[in-house]
């Protein structure tokens, strides 16, 4: 009779354990020396990644990737010395390695860096730092972006505001002002391709302005953005298990994920990283290239963010090797602002690329 009794309280213990909410603190952020693979694509199928509640089942285990990338995090003491007379151990605790860019024509970016700082309390984003053209720019926020508080449990709610500035005489100057709103709406298990995991959901929503300035176009630009970000958090994952970008009709959705061999979807990855789209920002016309991988139906239309089309043509190309498409704007009754390029081959997931309209 006492083995049963103690058996029932050993089950009756491992049910709670499972099915009661679990808790997010400092250590289960990323470590200095991890490496995350992260698979990404840009839906999730029938799937309403909105709900939410508690004690709620997420099932993503039919999401099909259409790449991979992994992310490495590293101690702030490697990275080159001149960023850190920025980043001190006061100011970030670990930093992430980013891939090389080219936003400028001509001055290539590279020695990238995203820095954090954890504390018991919170995890923030601190700043980043590139080298442009082989000049070190290493730009601490004036107010760091909060990610998380500690520690995290449903039904909390916090905010932040943060900004920054870069400026780079006679080239450019950019600066981000950003709030942001988050809040632990539900618990439960959410259910992916890489397994089955105890979760807390964070819903952030993301209000942000950019403005840039480039000074050898003598063209500069102000981008209102808002957006939402849902973030599943298992403990000890260091990354969300899944996240799910959502800006106007742009989704973009990463997961932790094993190694995958990618080939149902290699024709829509390479459309997506081929597509270019110049001048940017546009006025009377904008122009798209791309190599085309063979025949097939095109589709091509604009929207704005808030979904409405303004624009879209269907055309069957034939041949492979670099096709241009030129849309002239000026006869749409644009206003000034920034629109959603959408661009398919055959029904498969469309690219998409932002471009600011300017009205001469």
């Amino acid at each position: 009779m006492k083995l049963t009794a103690a058996l029932i309280i050993a089950f009756l213990a491992c049910w709670h354990a499972a099915f009661s909410q679990i808790i997010i603190i400092r250590e289960d952020m990323p470590d200095v020396g991890d490496t995350i693979r992260l698979s990404s694509t840009i839906t999730t199928g029938d799937i309403d990644y909105s709900l939410t509640g508690e004690d709620y089942l997420w099932d993503f285990s039919t999401l099909v990737p259409v790449t991979q990338q992994i992310d490495t995090f590293v101690s702030v003491s490697s990275t080159p010395f001149i960023y850190r007379l920025i980043f001190t151990s006061s100011v970030a605790t670990i930093a992430r390695s980013e891939p090389d860019v080219d936003f400028i024509p001509d001055y290539p970016v590279t020695d990238v860096f995203t820095y954090f700082k954890e504390t018991d309390n919170e995890f923030h984003e601190a700043g980043v730092a590139l080298t442009l053209s082989g000049i070190p720019l290493p730009v601490k926020y004036d107010e760091p972006d909060v990610l998380y508080r500690f520690p995290m449990v449903y039904g909390n709610i916090d905010s932040c505001e943060s900004s920054v500035e870069l400026q780079f005489p006679d080239l450019f100057y950019f600066s981000m002002d950003k709030k942001r709103k988050n809040t632990v709406d539900g618990w439960g298990t959410l259910l992916t391709p890489y397994g089955s995991f105890p979760v807390l959901r964070v819903k952030s929503e993301v209000t942000e302005i950019d403005s840039v300035y480039i000074d050898s176009l003598n063209t500069g630009y102000r981008i209102p953005r808002n957006y939402l970000q849902y973030k599943w958090l298992g403990a000890d994952h260091g990354l969300p298990l899944l996240q799910v970008d959502e800006e106007g009709l742009v989704l973009t959705v990463n997961y932790i994920d094993s190694l995958r061999i990618i080939t149902s979807v290699e024709e829509a990855s390479a459309w997506q990283e081929n597509l270019r789209i110049y001048p940017n920002p546009a006025n009377a016309a904008l122009t798209l290239e791309w190599n085309h991988p063979g025949s097939g139906k095109v589709s091509v239309w604009i929207c704005t963010l808030d979904g409405r089309e303004v624009f879209r043509t269907e055309r069957y190309l034939t041949g492979t090797g670099l096709h241009r498409e030129i849309i002239p704007l000026e006869g749409m009754s644009l206003a000034p602002g920034v629109y959603i390029l959408f661009a398919a081959i055959d029904g498969a997931p469309p690219a998409t690329q932002k471009f600011v309209y300017r009205h001469l």
